[in-house]
């Protein structure tokens, strides 16, 4: 079979072209690698920094222990209690998670081929997109790690993409929702894209009148509603404290309450605090302090001095915690970050997030790669990253330019209805970014990975647009 010839409409015949791309791509990654050691590689399953915490609550839960404090979200629960049943070795339920991962990732980007098909008339740009989707390592990387990623990027596009017809049912409605919150129990960030799904929907039915716009309305939120209540519920009478999702307080030994404070002093700066940043330079000693930091850190009431003590008590607590008064120093790192606010509200408010969203879509390395450091890569090795790099920032590039074209082709149609599931696929993504650099100032690059595939979609449709003004010429 000829690529250019795939019925790209048959979802299950896509979904096997895909899932062997997926396959090939993750061999390479599993079997010609020998950083794999680093994340304790079971089979096609790894452990990342972070399986730990979302594995041991769930195995306390079965023998019943209780889930201990919600650090982690039990998005892999029903996975693991239900193969549990039929399986006793832990290696071998990890490896069938993996193959679900993958199994639903090939799914989720089949689905989004398949609505491309409808929508892009050019069969090149159509095979391209189709190629981008496939071979993506973006998503597809965590595809083989027990870790939120890869459950929550493909549950999100199935839910999304179950709105996508105007006339919707009510059970169509209801699943969409049900998987729209099970990728909240992965990646709680995915939270943002339920009230955005609730405005569409209520676009959808408002002819309908307000009667039956509700009763829609209610069915999508009942699953979000009782989820979210049952688990915040369950925190407070745990924790005795109001939590709707997470929290940091008293879950990582290696991070102490502290550092997730000390790290929103880089984000507010607009800085990068992951290893090799400047922004670093707060939470590691081995940094010195860069310039920028000097020029862009001091306040009305924060001088150099202060900022410089702040630290310095900071990684004093982390090694003698006894010796520093937690309460004081947390205290002082809120009056530091309301202090700049106060004198800088342009730039904490604006222009330090719009670098942060900058770094976050236009990354100068990429780490979602298991390859050797750059000086022990092969000149393949070298090539596959930069090409990987270099297409991230081409279709960050084409996302942003289709958020002004598709604000055009509104303007000149003078209605939003007929670009409604456009504008949805749009505003997720857009919302997703948002809320990491303007809200949370966290960027840790995997988390991109919630709205990669929505921004190939858009890079897609932008192009799509391009080409069909230049065929009406």
């Amino acid at each position: 079979m000829k690529f250019s010839s795939i019925n790209f409409k048959n979802l299950y015949v896509v979904t096997l072209i895909v899932l062997a791309a997926k396959l090939l791509v993750l061999g390479y990654f599993l079997y010609n690698n020998a950083l794999l050691s680093y994340f304790n590689c079971n089979g096609i399953a790894l452990d990342g920094n972070d399986t730990r915490g979302y594995i041991v609550p769930i195995l306390d839960f079965m023998v019943g222990n209780g889930y201990g404090p919600p650090c982690r979200l039990p998005g892999y629960l029903p996975f693991v209690y239900v193969l549990s049943i039929f399986f006793s070795s832990m290696a071998i339920i990890k490896n069938l998670i993996v193959a679900l991962q993958i199994l639903l990732a090939s799914l989720a980007i089949a689905i989004i081929i398949n609505y491309l098909h409808d929508v892009i008339k050019n069969r090149l740009l159509l095979l391209i997109t189709a190629f981008v989707l496939a071979f993506n390592t973006y998503t597809g990387i965590w595809d083989i790690f027990i870790m939120a990623d890869s459950f929550a990027s493909s549950f999100a596009i199935i839910s999304i993409f179950l709105l996508r017809n105007m006339n919707l049912s009510k059970s169509k409605i209801l699943v969409s929702s049900c998987l729209l919150i099970w990728s909240v129990f992965f990646r709680s960030a995915n939270i943002i894209f339920i009230p955005v799904c609730a405005a569409y929907l209520f676009y959808i039915f408002y002819p309908l009148g307000l009667k039956k716009n509700l009763q829609y309305m209610l069915i999508f939120l009942l699953p979000v509603i009782t989820s979210l209540g049952v688990w915040t519920y369950r925190n407070y009478k745990v924790e005795n404290e109001l939590i709707i999702l997470t929290t940091n307080k008293n879950c990582f030994t290696d991070n102490p309450e502290q550092y997730f404070e000390m790290i929103k002093i880089p984000a507010m700066l607009g800085m990068d605090f992951t290893w090799g940043t400047d922004g670093e330079y707060f939470i590691d000693a081995r940094v010195k302090m860069p310039a920028k930091v000097i020029e862009n850190a001091v306040t009305k009431e924060f001088s150099v001095e202060d900022i410089l003590r702040l630290r310095a008590d900071y990684l004093h607590s982390l090694k003698d915690s006894s010796q520093v008064n937690i309460v004081e120093l947390i205290d002082r790192m809120s009056s530091y970050r309301q202090s700049y606010s106060k004198t800088y509200p342009w730039r904490y408010y604006v222009i330090n997030p719009i670098k942060l969203t900058a770094m976050f879509l236009f990354p100068y390395k990429l780490d979602n790669l298991i390859l050797p450091k750059r000086n022990d890569m092969s000149k393949f090795q070298f090539g596959l990253k930069a090409a990987y790099l270099i297409s991230l920032w081409l279709i960050s590039l084409l996302f942003i330019l289709n958020i002004f074209a598709t604000a055009y082709r509104i303007l000149l149609s003078k209605s939003f209805r007929p670009f409604l599931f456009e504008i949805l696929v749009l505003a997720l993504p857009a919302a997703f970014i948002f809320a990491h650099t303007f809200l949370i100032g966290y960027i840790e690059q995997r988390y991109l990975a919630g709205a990669y595939l929505m921004m190939v979609i858009n890079a897609a449709l932008f192009l799509n647009y391009l080409f069909t003004l230049r065929d009406k010429k």
